[in-house]
């Protein structure tokens, strides 16, 4: 299971990429920005249950992490599940994404 700071360094990998592609491929940005979330999120679980043995560190699945982004940071929620559901929307659709 990785590390916070192991998380960490995967959403900036991810936010670089993103920056790198935005302009010729505007779909994979959505895709690493998703990611980045992902992992922003999973570094949060990571200290969090770190401090409570009631929390998870780790989430397996979209379905579980979405639902305990629900329950632990509700507040992020809907930008989440945004991410989320456009990611999915550039990876298994023929949509055209814009900048």
């Amino acid at each position: 299971m990785p590390t916070a700071k192991e998380h960490l360094i995967r959403a900036h990998n991810a936010e670089e990429i993103a920056a790198q592609v935005e302009a010729a491929y505007p779909e994979w940005t959505a895709i690493a920005l998703f990611y980045a979330a992902l992992h922003y999120v999973e570094a949060f679980f990571y200290h969090q249950a770190r401090r409570s043995s009631r929390y998870a560190a780790h989430t397996n699945d979209h379905g579980t992490r979405l639902d305990e982004v629900d329950a632990r940071m509700h507040s992020q929620y809907a930008n989440y599940r945004a991410l989320l559901e456009r990611s999915m929307v550039a990876r298994y659709s023929a949509v055209a994404f814009t900048t």
